[in-house]
């Protein structure tokens, strides 16, 4: 495994949660465009494409 947006916190690893919330993972097939598009704006934003797609959910479900 690897690549964008894998990885998460680690005990005595330096990587602290960034969520408060248990996290799983989730496998989404999508238009190749689409998924580049999201890692696009989320590297303008500083976050990771995991953060940028649950700010997408929860406005979705707002």
């Amino acid at each position: 495994m690897g690549g964008i947006g894998s990885g998460g916190s680690r005990e005595n690893a330096g990587r602290p949660a960034t969520v408060d919330n248990y996290v799983t993972r989730l496998s989404v097939y999508m238009p190749e465009k689409m998924a580049l598009a999201i890692r696009k704006e989320a590297e303008a934003n500083g976050m990771s494409v995991s953060e940028l797609i649950r700010q997408y959910i929860n406005a979705g479900m707002s």
